[in-house]
């Protein structure tokens, strides 16, 4: 798709602190089920997690004009929740978030994006949120 020069792949889990994360579930026919925590866990794969903090400063990204997309498989809670100082530094957001794989509310998120944001939602147990800054 000539993205080689443009895209960068790098094998780790975005949390809201440094560490391991556990990927329970890695078949890669069927994502839907995967869910993403920070720790370890007794199965399922630990994978290495860096904040979005050393994202940004690893390569060089310009969050004032950039987007945050998160499609992290249960990521969003933990990084909107307990990272929010470098959330709010980029001016959109785009997430899907996934209700069913935590027992944190999608409301709570919504709750934390409004002190800066004009959100709209869709979907109900599994669904996209869209963010632009006010």
């Amino acid at each position: 798709n000539n993205l080689e020069n443009i895209i960068q792949a790098v094998n780790v889990g975005l949390a809201s602190k440094p560490g391991k994360i556990c990927v329970e579930n890695t078949d890669i026919r069927n994502t839907s089920t995967i869910y993403h925590k920070p720790g370890n866990c007794n199965y399922g794969n630990i994978v290495q997690a860096i904040t979005l903090q050393e994202v940004i400063n690893r390569f060089g990204i310009d969050y004032s004009n950039a987007l945050l997309k998160l499609d992290c498989e249960g990521c969003e809670y933990d990084i909107i929740l307990n990272d929010y100082d470098h959330v709010k530094l980029f001016n959109e957001i785009f997430l899907e978030y996934h209700a069913y794989a935590t027992e944190i509310s999608v409301h709570l998120l919504l709750k934390k994006l409004s002190i800066d944001y004009q959100c709209k939602k869709t979907g109900d147990k599994r669904g996209y949120i869209y963010c632009i800054k006010k």
